[in-house]
């Protein structure tokens, strides 16, 4: 029986203008689609010209340290994002002129606990992990949003295969479903909230829950018959069709459950103002628009650009972790979003395989590609 969930009324119309208001003045300038890059962040490239060097003095940085440390969300599973980023970094190397480590942790809250504990001292993460992250650690630097082939925000997507007889989202009701990781508001926030809308309640309305840990890896369970649906980025999708990834043509969209600004690049409050300045100012002379950023972000998750960072454009984030925290907290469960990676909520039907396949490559190699969730 479908137990009665919290209360979780949607904002008032006076509320919803409010945020429609601040969303407009927000999207008045519009990026450059062709070239990737957000006019707003290249200044800060300018700003160079006002300090000593556009190189950082390794005295410059924190604890003695004489290396960089940059994180990068695993949305592809840690080795293959590592290859993504691997020409990302040795370019911040050069253009900063120290070394910089490339940090790529297991999960998405790992990268958050990264973050908090001072293990990076540049990040780049997703919408929901930096509300998380942000909330542990209030000075947390935002610089810069990411671009995608020049676009400021992505589509989270419901998708089945072609000859699931689902219809709409009420079809799932049921059904084995997988998200992709507690801390993505792509796969995890925006559909469970999707749900809830719906009065479908994620925590006792399916007849199992996977957290498949990465959106390839999401994309793979469906593929491979672990699921009957999951959540995944529009980035992840068409890159697997485009990538020619086997059954990705059989993939439909059953629904759109919202959509998200790209992620958040932001500076550990251990760096000087100096060197976040010097740091975002690497990124934003970055973008498709040239030779060498066409080099570097070739495979860099979709990357094509960077625009100035804005706080307002993930506080809408933080509104939607808090309904779901409530309602998880109605169930008597844990209202963090720390849910083990690979889990299974419930026993799994027996149309499941019986043993798991692993993702294949063609999967992950897709998902290298897709925007970042």
């Amino acid at each position: 029986m479908h137990r009665s969930r919290p209360d979780c009324r949607r904002p008032s119309r006076t509320s919803v203008a409010a945020a429609t208001a601040v969303a407009l003045c927000l999207l008045a300038c519009e990026p450059d689609v062709a070239s990737g890059t957000w006019p707003g962040l290249v200044e800060t490239a300018a700003e160079l010209a006002t300090l000593p060097s556009t190189q950082i003095d390794p005295s410059e940085l924190p604890g003695g340290r004489t290396r960089l440390r940059f994180g990068a969300t695993p949305y592809l599973g840690s080795a293959a994002t590592r290859r993504a980023f691997a020409p990302l970094t040795a370019y911040l190397a050069e253009h900063l002129g120290v070394p910089v480590d490339l940090v790529v942790e297991p999960s998405y809250g790992d990268l958050i606990d990264a973050v908090v504990a001072g293990r990076v001292d540049i990040v780049q993460i997703s919408p929901l992990s930096y509300v998380l992250a942000r909330q542990r650690l209030p000075d947390l630097r935002l610089l810069a949003s990411s671009l995608s082939f020049g676009a400021t925000t992505y589509s989270s997507f419901i998708v089945v295969r072609n000859d699931d007889p689902a219809q709409s989202i009420d079809d799932l009701r049921g059904r084995r479903f997988a998200f992709v990781d507690s801390r993505s508001g792509s796969g995890y926030l925006l559909p469970y909230d999707a749900f809830l809308d719906r009065g479908i309640d994620p925590e006792v309305d399916f007849s199992s829950v996977r957290l498949s840990g990465s959106h390839a890896g999401a994309l793979a369970d469906l593929l491979e018959g672990w699921v009957d649906a999951t959540a995944i980025t529009d980035g992840t999708l068409n890159n697997a069709r485009r990538g020619e990834v086997v059954g990705a043509d059989d993939v439909r969209v059953l629904f759109v459950a919202g959509r998200l600004p790209y992620d958040a690049l932001c500076a550990s409050p251990a760096l000087s103002d100096s060197v976040a300045k010097r740091v975002a100012a690497a990124f934003g002379a970055l973008n498709t628009r040239t030779q060498v950023g066409r080099r570097v972000l070739a495979n860099a998750a979709g990357l094509t650009g960077w625009m100035r960072g804005d706080d307002r454009r993930y506080d809408p984030i933080g509104r939607i972790a808090a309904r779901v925290r409530a309602h998880r907290a109605g169930h008597g469960l844990s209202a963090d979003f720390d849910l083990p990676v690979g889990a299974t909520a419930t026993v799994p039907s027996a149309s499941v395989p019986a043993q798991p396949t692993a993702a294949t490559e063609a999967t992950a190699a897709a998902g290298a590609t897709a925007a970042a969730q």
